[in-house]
């Protein structure tokens, strides 16, 4: 009966989806842009926080606890099919340990009813798939804040619902995420711990080149074991190294607020490659 109940929620959100699209294509159909290419209302990428903006990027990531510590690598890729929908994908992978861990796929739609009073809203799913030998997101969490070698491996699928919205006037750009995150495939039933996670950004286009930003991120325990909550601050800084390409360096650090165990400030060093 559980599996059931899964799989008519699976089925439901994809025919809303499907739906969505069907929709936008009848409404955009004289639309000449090519997929991504950013039209109208468009919001960057922060770091510690997923964009609302459908994109077409590729996107590396290393974080790290710090120097000589366990680390993480991540491949990031994301296509737009339109201004309101792309599918991202990306693949884990633990350095010191050479394994392969997760890998996670993200549906994200974008709604632009509310556009010209510089309002982007969305939704979406996200799945979290445990994949090769060292499965370092296969927790009850999809993005973990503890790199891969510390992680106990586990064979566990996890779908997430998630809103998000964006707000941009003038250079400032705020951007909020709330994703409900449901772990399947526990061997006991007790194990079992679903989770709200919230993400907020604000960043601020000190020039054409140069974008700080402020991030915090969190997540609430709602069932499980697991009582642990989770707050972090998240302060960074995007570069664009060179005026001709679409080439950025982002550079951040994640500080628990709050009394985690084994809780470590975490660095991370981006790269992101836009088409």
């Amino acid at each position: 009966m559980k599996k059931f109940y899964l799989i008519l929620l699976l089925l439901s959100t994809i025919f809303l989806m499907l739906s969505n699209i069907t929709h936008a294509q009848h409404s955009h159909a004289g639309d000449s842009k090519q997929p991504g290419h950013h039209t109208g209302l468009h919001f960057v990428h922060p770091l510690f926080t997923e964009s609302v903006s459908p994109d077409t990027k590729l996107r590396m990531d290393y974080q790290f606890q710090h120097p000589g510590s366990a680390s993480e690598t991540e491949l990031e890729g994301e296509y737009a099919f339109s201004r309101i929908f792309s599918v991202e994908a990306g693949v884990h992978y633990d350095p010191v340990e050479k394994s392969i861990g997760n890998t996670h796929l993200l549906f994200k739609f974008a709604n632009y009813a509310l556009e010209e009073l510089g309002i982007l809203l969305g939704y979406g799913l996200s799945l979290d798939l445990p994949t090769g030998s060292g499965h370092s997101h296969g927790t009850e969490e999809g993005h973990s804040r503890e790199p891969a070698g510390h992680q106990e491996a586990e064979n566990i699928y996890q779908f997430s619902l998630f809103l998000n919205a964006g707000v941009k006037a003038g250079n400032l750009e705020l951007v909020g995420w709330t994703l409900f995150h449901i772990p399947t495939n526990q061997e006991h039933q007790e194990n079992v711990s679903t989770s709200l996670e919230y993400n907020i950004s604000a960043l601020y286009h000190l020039s054409s080149r140069l974008q700080p930003l402020l991030e915090l991120n969190g997540t609430q325990r709602l069932s499980g074991i697991n009582t642990e909550n989770e707050l972090f601050f998240s302060p960074g800084l995007r570069i664009k190294l060179l005026k001709e390409t679409p080439l950025i360096i982002g550079l951040g650090a994640q500080l628990p607020l709050n009394e985690i165990q084994n809780a470590e400030t975490q660095f991370l060093v981006s790269a992101f490659y836009h088409f």
